[in-house]
């Protein structure tokens, strides 16, 4: 499928961290058409690491308030991606960052978009192992950026990960959508 080019509108706001854009494109029927975009800026992406314990093969999970959700959100560890850093780098820190984990493995999967209709960032999915006999794993403590609220990890079986964001939503949280799906097809 060919896809139209698009061409800068105007500039509808601009924040520290995003920007409000609208853009212009042709159609199929090549008919001029608008759309209003949000993109981050000062960042090309970010990564979300879904990552497993070595030996009880956990899912390491992250619960933090997100003002936009007005929420506490149960989610994959995940972060933005620092101008010149690289996929692998970005997923080693925000790992060690939210849940004080070491990661041991790594696959990067391709970029993938959760907002298409909203946004054009992209998340960079990771998998991840982190080594349970690594000492450095052994009593991990977070240690967040200051714009991250109330950042607490844990770690769920597998077979426990709906239950658990069943229990997050009844008590009044939220879950990345990324995060249900993978729960009904692991």
């Amino acid at each position: 499928m060919n896809c139209p080019e698009i061409t800068p509108g105007r500039s509808l706001g601009k924040g520290k961290y995003l920007k409000l854009d609208e853009l212009c494109f042709t159609d199929e029927k090549n008919r001029a058409r608008k759309w209003e975009a949000v993109s981050r800026i000062g960042t090309p992406g970010a990564v979300m690491i879904i990552a497993r314990t070595s030996r009880s093969g956990r899912i390491v999970l992250v619960s933090q308030f997100r003002p936009p959700a007005g929420k506490v959100m149960l989610e994959f560890p995940a972060g933005l991606i620092d101008p010149g850093e690289s996929v692998e780098d970005c997923a080693i820190r925000e790992m060690k960052e939210e849940t004080g984990y070491t990661i041991s493995k790594l696959e990067i999967l391709p970029p993938v978009y959760s907002s298409p209709g909203m946004t054009g960032e992209f998340i960079i999915p990771v998998l991840a192992m982190i080594d349970e006999d690594d000492p450095a794993n052994c009593n991990p403590e977070s240690s967040p950026e200051e714009s991250e609220c109330s950042l607490l990890s844990e770690t769920v079986p597998l077979s426990e990960l709906k239950k658990r964001i069943d229990e997050h939503i009844a008590a009044g949280g939220g879950a990345d959508s990324k995060l249900l799906i993978y729960s009904l097809f692991c």
